[in-house]
């Protein structure tokens, strides 16, 4: 019992949303339809009861009047016993009124004297008779309007020699009521299509600001930050369009300003990424020119010092530091390398990756291969593009050897009207839809916006993941 009434419930309320999810307009009409509707029923209702009651009261006034004359009329008949008198001023009576169905004249032993009918029904046996009528006293007996009967019993002088028995039918008044009816329907559906006219014409304009805040709110909402409601109307409506009118400048000031905070920061950033890559540079040229230098006279200094008692015999510490020396000149190289490869600023960024997948692979587990696609190598990009890409393969190779447990990376470099990077991997993976990107991921993105480019990240776990940068390179930039 209690799932029925559940699953009652929630059809309902299913039907309710479904019946107020219609547009404003169409609830208006409906509204508008079914309360013409019901008043026009109710009010039909009461006429029709109303005016059958008046014209039913009447039809029984007019049995008693009928029955009075009749009685009049027949008593010296009845009085010398003259059967075809009594029957001539019945048949009379009859051919006057079409309202008449019968006439019964019975004796004061309650035995019918007389009868005439306008047809061959015999009142008494009719079964939808319920009771009789007393004298002075018509009632109406019948099963419904169109087949009723008004019967009056009027007492012939004074009830000496019976009574007389009168039928009305009341065809008239079925046929006055079916009349107001009709008319009063043509009346009704006229008074609706009118009614329903100027409420369409009431509608429209009631809905036309609605439809029009509708629209600018979607303006709004797709990004078009002027989009502004014009007030038709000091209503509700017209309170509604001021105020969206307000929260969509107080909008478009907060993006404004949110704007030149952003444009501001992305100019700092700009400044510090390119005092970041000037700095690299002048420690990189420091560091070959400089300190390596000075490394490599050392290790000359080394290399020619003798030490020992013999031709030819040098102690096992010069050779140790012949050795240090040796490796470090390298690792003061490879930072130099790491910091601001010179390949990038001499040749470009095919050189650039070529070198930076030799070292990578050289000096790791990691085998990084590249391979390049498009027009000519020597054709270079601006030196903002060829920094950004060079510094993401740098910080994604990165990744890759501290998180992606990876044996192999491939990086991809197209120039053509696009310059696109790919980087890819055949590592973990991780599951991008539940995943905070790191510092290193979201450098990348600032990095890629700078210079007006595109960054997809795409991976999944245990499929490794692929790092697919898009910049243009007509108008990219510097």
């Amino acid at each position: 019992m209690n799932s029925i009434v559940s699953g009652a419930s929630r059809i309902s309320t299913r039907l309710v949303r479904l019946i107020l999810s219609v547009p404003v307009y169409c609830k208006i009409i409906g509204v508008g339809i079914l309360v013409s509707g019901l008043i026009g029923s109710v009010s039909a209702y009461l006429i029709n009861y109303e005016l059958a009651t008046r014209l039913y009261d009447n039809l029984k006034s007019d049995s008693l009047l009928i029955g009075r004359l009749a009685s009049h009329q027949l008593a010296h008949a009845i009085a010398v016993d003259d059967r075809a008198a009594v029957r001539d001023v019945l048949q009379h009576l009859l051919r006057d009124s079409e309202e008449i169905e019968f006439f019964v004249v019975e004796n004061n032993r309650g035995e019918i004297y007389v009868k005439s009918l306008s047809s061959d029904k015999d009142p008494t046996s009719l079964p939808t008779r319920i009771e009789t009528a007393q004298p002075e006293s018509p009632v109406i007996w019948g099963a419904e309007i169109g087949e009723s009967i008004a019967e009056s019993v009027t007492p012939i002088l004074k009830g000496q020699f019976g009574v007389v028995r009168v039928g009305l039918n009341d065809r008239k008044i079925s046929a006055s009521l079916k009349e107001v009816n009709r008319r009063f329907s043509i009346a009704l559906a006229f008074c609706i299509i009118v009614g329903q006219l100027l409420a369409l014409f009431v509608t429209y304009y009631l809905t036309k600001p609605i439809h029009h805040l509708a629209r600018r709110a979607k303006d709004l909402a797709e990004g078009n930050y002027s989009a502004r409601a014009s007030v038709f109307f000091d209503d509700e409506i017209g309170d509604l369009a001021r105020t969206f009118n307000i929260a969509a400048m107080n909008i478009d000031s907060a993006r404004h300003a949110l704007w030149q905070k952003e444009r501001i920061r992305a100019q700092l950033v700009k400044k510090l990424v390119q005092q970041s890559e000037e700095d690299r540079r002048i420690i990189s040229q420091e560091l070959h020119d400089q300190v390596g230098q000075s490394l490599s006279f050392l290790l000359l200094r080394a290399e020619t010092s003798v030490c020992g008692v013999g031709d030819g015999y040098k102690c096992p510490l010069c050779l140790d530091l012949k050795d240090e020396l040796y490796n470090l000149i390298g690792d003061v190289r490879n930072m130099a390398f790491l910091l601001r490869p010179p390949e990038l600023d001499d040749y470009g960024l095919d050189s650039a990756f070529k070198r930076y997948a030799t070292k990578i692979t050289d000096r790791s587990r990691l085998a990084v291969e590249y391979e390049y696609i498009g027009e000519d190598a020597k054709h270079r990009l601006p030196e903002a593009v060829e920094i950004t890409l060079y510094r993401i393969a740098q910080e994604a190779v990165s990744n890759v050897i501290k998180h992606a447990r990876a044996s192999h990376v491939s990086i991809i470099f197209f120039h053509g009207e696009l310059a696109v990077l790919m980087i890819e991997d055949d590592g973990v993976g991780f599951d991008t839809g539940n995943y905070t990107p790191g510092l290193g991921i979201l450098g990348m993105k600032e990095r890629v916006s700078m210079i007006g480019g595109d960054i997809l990240v795409e991976s999944s776990p245990g499929e490794g993941t692929t790092i697919k940068i898009t910049i243009p390179t007509r108008g990219a930039a510097a």
